[in-house]
């Protein structure tokens, strides 16, 4: 039982953190040509 909440909880977290992320790719990309992120 606890794996299943190790997994749940992970999962969680991923997407917590992906969330975020991805808005920031994405208004990297839309500001600049894309010159920065090969600096992210």
């Amino acid at each position: 039982m606890k794996r299943v909440f190790d997994i749940c909880l992970g999962c969680l977290a991923a997407l917590i953190l992906f969330v975020p992320v991805s808005l920031v790719t994405m208004a990297v990309r839309l500001t600049t040509k894309g010159a920065s992120l090969v600096l992210v």
